[in-house]
C-alpha cells in the first residue's frame, strides 16, 4: 500500500464494506459516476445553449 489514512466508519457502512478494498472500490465507483454525471451535465447545458442561440 503506497500510503494510508485511517477512517472511522459508521457500523452500517462497515457492514456493507467490510474491507478496505471493498470501500475503495465503492468510493472509486462513486467518484467515476459523479465525474460522468458532471460531464454529461456540462454537455447538456452546452447543447441547450446552442439550440437557444440557433432558434
Amino acid at each position: 500500500m503506497q500510503g494510508s489514512n485511517v477512517v472511522v466508519l459508521q457500523l452500517e457502512i462497515l457492514k456493507a464494506f467490510p474491507t478496505s478494498e471493498a470501500t475503495n472500490k465503492a468510493l472509486a465507483s462513486m467518484l467515476a459516476f459523479a465525474h460522468e454525471t458532471q460531464v454529461l451535465s456540462v454537455r447538456t447545458k452546452t447543447t441547450t445553449r446552442k439550440r437557444l442561440v440557433s432558434s
